[in-house]
């Protein structure tokens, strides 16, 4: 009986160890994945998650916008770290619906740096018609 408690005692606590080691394996994985959706571009992304590992397509002319913070080292030191992400997170996502209001891709936010596109050939097959009626420089243009 003694032995019987035991075995089960240790195939329990097995299960238990194999359930949160799992569980903390997922929860690590879905903070990559929330990282590379960050640093890579949904292009990119959406062909690497298709199985494509060596690409690239003339996309034409396109219109890319530089949107960079002023004075961000005078600002750094005005805000403790928890600030600043915030400060930082509402900007881009501002930007991001800028993006989707002028029909522009975002490619690329570093520090204090923002990246959008106008013309990409992938991108403007996805947004709405009426707003490819004006010419992609008219859009980075409106959008700055």
């Amino acid at each position: 009986m003694i032995v019987w408690t035991v075995y089960a005692y240790q195939d329990e606590l097995s299960k238990k160890i194999q359930f949160v080691t799992s569980l903390r394996k997922s929860k690590e994985y879905n903070k990559l994945l929330q990282i590379i959706n960050i640093l890579i571009p949904s292009l990119v992304r959406d062909r690497i998650k298709e199985g494509q590992k060596n690409f690239s397509d003339a996309q034409g002319e396109v219109t890319i916008i530089f949107i960079d913070i002023d004075q961000f080292d005078a600002i750094v030191s005005q805000y403790s770290g928890k600030e600043l992400i915030e400060l930082l997170d509402r900007l881009y996502n501002a930007f991001d619906q800028l993006c989707e209001q002028y029909g522009l891709s975002k490619i690329e936010t570093v520090g204090k740096t923002y990246m959008a596109c106008g013309g990409l050939k992938f991108f403007d097959s996805t947004i709405d018609q009426k707003l490819l009626s004006n010419h992609h420089t008219v859009r980075c243009a409106d959008f700055a």
